[in-house]
Parts: structure tokens; C-alpha cells; sequence
């Protein structure tokens, strides 16, 4: 879709110990309080940057959500859905509320 994203996140649990626990920092609270290695939030946040500072070096006015929606794909029919659903979902977008707002013709 021209406005927004889905997909679909595969984490694999690699038991690795070199994980963000083992990171010493010098402030504790910000070590609680931080995204952890790894994590969704941390995967999610450099996305965004990342895309964020591709589209400005290319010129284009972008601007992200604050948050992001999550959600945890525990059956394989939930998995189906949703790949189903995300798959199919640029048909729709002559159904978005924003579609006349970003027409380029």
C-alpha cells in the first residue's frame, strides 16, 4: 500500500549468550528501560530509520506513525489469514480513505 506497511516478522530464538543481557552499560535504568537486541521494537526502529533516511536522500517528504502495531501468529490458519490478508491488501487501496489524497494523476 502507497500509505502504510504490513509484514510479517520471523524471529528465531538462537539461545545466543552475546544477547543485549550480557551488554554492560553505565546507566541501569537505561539499560531497563531500553529496547533490548534483537527485539521487536529494536527490528522495528531501524526500519523505520533506515527507510526513513533512504526516502530523504531521495528527496520525498516522509513521515512515520509513532507506534506500530503488533501482533504474535501462534497457529499456522493465523499465519494463512494474515499472509492472506496482507497478500491481497493492495487491491483495497482504491477503498482507503486516503486513495483520492494520493492519486498522482
Amino acid at each position: 500500500m502507497p500509505n502504510h506497511v504490513h509484514c510479517i516478522l520471523v524471529l528465531n530464538n538462537n539461545n545466543n549468550k552475546d544477547d543485549a543481557g550480557s551488554i554492560k552499560r553505565k546507566n541501569n535504568l537505561m539499560s531497563i528501560i531500553s529496547p533490548k537486541a534483537n527485539s521487536v521494537s529494536t527490528i522495528i526502529r531501524s526500519y523505520k530509520s533506515a527507510v526513513t533516511k533512504h526516502a530523504h536522500r531521495l528527496g520525498f517528504e516522509f513521515e512515520w506513525q509513532p507506534l506500530f502495531h503488533d501482533h504474535i501468529i501462534r497457529k499456522q490458519a493465523d499465519y494463512n489469514n494474515i499472509f492472506d490478508y496482507i497478500n491481497n491488501n493492495p487491491k483495497n487501496w482504491k477503498k482507503d480513505k486516503f486513495y483520492n489524497n494520493n492519486k498522482s494523476t
